[in-house]
């Protein structure tokens, strides 16, 4: 699905958030969300005969003022083909039969609610505002309303850990949504968070830890038919270490889960590999960001690495092939 981003930070929003910062997030100030609809135009022009969306991002949709929606829905819905349409993100609180029925007459297919959770003491923690139940109740509507649904999760929020993470990931499958995204919670500048992070109320995870969790619920999404369609902040976003005060961000966050799992893929049924045969497409998932993945493999999930890992030019991306170690060299 291609989407084409308009950024609306804060706006509808009843409160802040203890871990948002959008002006660090979008690049774009609380009240500079004017639609490029040239931009748009050309979008959907490049675009044509392929299904796509222009997305809201950045605020709570559906707690704005519906003449204010009506007016954001207006300046492209002249614009829109018949493979082109829309996409909001909001809260599940701001969701009920009345809004659905409103986004429906508007071209909204696709409705992403950030839940973050779906742990109480997790919600209450992060002061989220909401509860589990309307979480959940919230998903069920907008799938018989016959949305698509996409569910936010962030692993590592205040009361947050590995096993609760894993736990809130198993109930959002259970709700069947089309679409997942996993932001590990990272300490922006500027935010509650960081306030609480000084004063040692919060703790956050790791690097390591973070891509455990995700990992592990990112296996049990492959076999499910929900689709992950993005896995920790965005790589050109431009964040700073300065803007980043503690938390597991790197810039390559959701490439160092696929080279995990690819490497867990190709050891999973050897003994001991001698050489590992790859492809150069997935060279970088291996070799990259300084073999952080090997170093993870090696210590976190005590995988035997092979001896040697080779490029084989004349593979596909995803393929493999292993020469194992013959017992009589041992």
């Amino acid at each position: 699905m291609l989407i084409y981003p308009v950024f609306i930070p804060f706006q509808g929003c009843p409160f802040r958030c203890i871990y948002c910062q959008q002006e660090t997030i979008t690049h774009h100030a609380s009240d500079s969300f004017t639609i490029d609809t040239e931009k748009i135009k050309q979008f959907i022009h490049k675009n044509a005969g392929i299904d796509k969306e222009i997305a809201f991002f950045g605020g709570t949709f559906t707690a704005l003022k519906p003449e204010v929606q009506k007016q954001l829905f207006s300046q492209t819905l002249k614009l829109l083909d018949d493979k082109t349409s829309f996409r909001i993100s909001t809260r599940p609180d701001f969701i009920n039969k009345n809004i659905l029925s409103f986004l429906k007459e508007n071209h909204v297919r696709t409705i992403e609610l950030g839940i973050q959770s779906f742990q109480e003491n997790v919600l209450k923690q992060s002061y989220r505002g909401y509860t589990v139940n309307q979480a959940t109740e919230a998903c069920k509507l907008i799938k018989e309303n016959h949305f698509k649904l996409c569910i936010q999760l962030m692993p590592g929020l205040p009361g947050d850990r590995i096993e609760t993470f894993l736990k809130s990931a198993e109930i959002a499958l259970s709700l069947k949504p089309d679409y997942l995204r996993l932001y590990p919670t990272i300490v922006l500048k500027g935010t509650e968070l960081e306030r609480m992070y000084h004063e040692g109320l919060f703790d956050p995870w790791n690097l390591d830890e973070a891509l455990l969790a995700v990992s592990a619920v990112v296996k049990k999404t492959e076999v499910s038919p929900t689709k992950i369609i993005k896995i920790g902040l965005h790589s050109d976003l431009n964040i700073t270490k300065k803007e980043v005060i503690s938390g597991p961000w790197h810039q390559n966050f959701g490439e160092l889960i696929k080279g995990i799992l690819l490497l867990e893929k190709c050891l999973s049924h050897v003994k001991q590999a001698k050489i590992l045969y790859i492809s150069p497409f997935d060279a970088s998932l291996l070799l990259g960001n300084q073999k952080y993945v090997l170093d993870f493999c090696k210590n976190k999930l005590s995988l035997k690495l092979p001896e040697k890992i080779i490029v084989d030019k004349t593979l596909k991306k995803e393929s493999y092939y292993i020469q194992e170690i013959n017992m009589e060299e041992i």
